[in-house]
């Protein structure tokens, strides 16, 4: 990745220090990969310093932000994209008038596939972290389909209640 800067210290934690200090950054704005731990030889022969390489961390965000706009420009689309993370969620929401239909596609099937696309892509570029979701909106389409789906489990609940019968939905997908 570009921006990766080599550091040496006696120890890795010494390198580690030696690099966040001349890079004026916070450990958790950096990823850090240790390519020599060193060795302290023996009587002082052999030693060797340990060395690691120091890279700032890429905000997600803008990454998926950015995947998801390239996805589009090449599949001729025009967008506004806006990108917002929480604790485990970075939603990159799609705003893109006549082709909405197009993008989310039957019961949401091509949004899928797209969210998938770019939440590989983010990962392979980003340091996304472990159980944070890459996901996709188009329209508010989500939030639409979570809301119809509540209505069609109390119109279900409401059914079998009154009839005293087991009922059931049409397939729902696992995060449904």
């Amino acid at each position: 990745m570009t921006g990766d800067r080599r550091f040496r210290g006696r120890t890795v934690d010494d390198a580690v220090s030696r690099g966040l200090s001349e890079m004026e950054l916070r450990s958790e704005d950096v990823r850090v990969t240790v390519e020599d731990r060193g060795s302290r030889g023996f009587l002082g022969l052999g030693r060797r310093e340990a060395r690691v390489s120091i890279a700032p961390r890429v905000a997600v965000t803008s990454v998926a932000r950015a995947i998801t706009g390239e996805v589009l420009r090449l599949m001729e689309i025009e967008a506004n994209l806006t990108a917002v993370q929480d604790e485990d969620t970075v939603e990159v929401r799609i705003e893109c008038g006549e082709a909405e239909g197009l993008l989310i596609g039957r019961k949401g099937e091509t949004l899928r596939a797209l969210e998938h696309l770019v939440d590989r892509m983010t990962r392979r570029q980003a340091a996304v972290p472990k159980g944070q979701r890459i996901v996709l909106d188009v329209a508010g389409y989500r939030e639409k389909r979570a809301e119809r789906l509540r209505g069609v489990a109390r119109e279900l609940a409401n059914k079998a209640e009154r009839t005293g019968r087991r009922v059931m939905t049409e397939p729902l997908l696992p995060g449904e």
